[in-house]
C-alpha cells in the first residue's frame, strides 16, 4: 500500500491543467491531500488544486505629497496563504522607490513602500508578485 500511495504522488506531481483552447501549454498544479466521504468509511484522496494567482490591494497611505516628498503605500494580498514575494517598480523614470523594491509578505501583510518622484504627474510604482 505505501508503495501504491507513492506512486500516486509521484504521478500526481508530474501532471498538469488541461489545455484549454487558445491558451498556451498547460502550467502544473498544485495537489493536496483531503479526507472525503466513501462507502466504509472517510479516506483520504488527492485533489487538484489551483488557487491561480494571488490578488494584489495597494492603499496610499497619507495625502498627496508634494515633488520630491515621500509617499507610502501598503501592499496586502487578500485571501493569500504562505509567503509570497513581491517587487515595487517605478512606472516613470523619475519615480525612485526608498528603501528594499523586493519585499516578502506573509499570508496576506501588509508590508510597506516608500517612493517619491521628481516630477508632478500621474504615475508611482506598480507591484508584481513573483513565483
Amino acid at each position: 500500500m505505501p508503495r501504491l500511495l507513492l506512486a500516486a504522488v509521484l504521478a500526481a506531481g508530474t501532471s498538469c491543467a488541461p489545455a484549454r483552447e487558445g491558451v498556451g501549454p498547460c502550467r502544473a498544479l498544485s495537489w493536496r491531500l483531503v479526507e472525503v466521504e466513501a462507502p466504509g468509511g472517510k479516506q483520504l484522496v488527492l485533489e487538484a488544486y489551483d488557487p491561480g494567482p494571488p490578488a494584489i490591494e495597494i492603499r496610499f497611505l497619507g495625502g498627496d505629497p508634494a515633488v520630491g516628498e515621500p509617499a507610502e503605500a501598503e501592499i496586502r494580498l487578500p485571501g493569500s496563504v504562505g509567503v509570497h514575494v513581491v517587487e515595487v517598480v517605478p512606472t516613470r523614470p523619475e519615480v525612485r522607490v526608498l528603501g528594499p523594491a523586493v519585499l516578502q509578505i506573509r499570508d496576506e501583510g501588509p508590508v510597506r513602500v516608500r517612493f517619491t518622484s521628481d516630477v508632478a504627474g500621474k504615475g508611482g510604482v506598480k507591484v508584481l508578485v513573483k513565483e
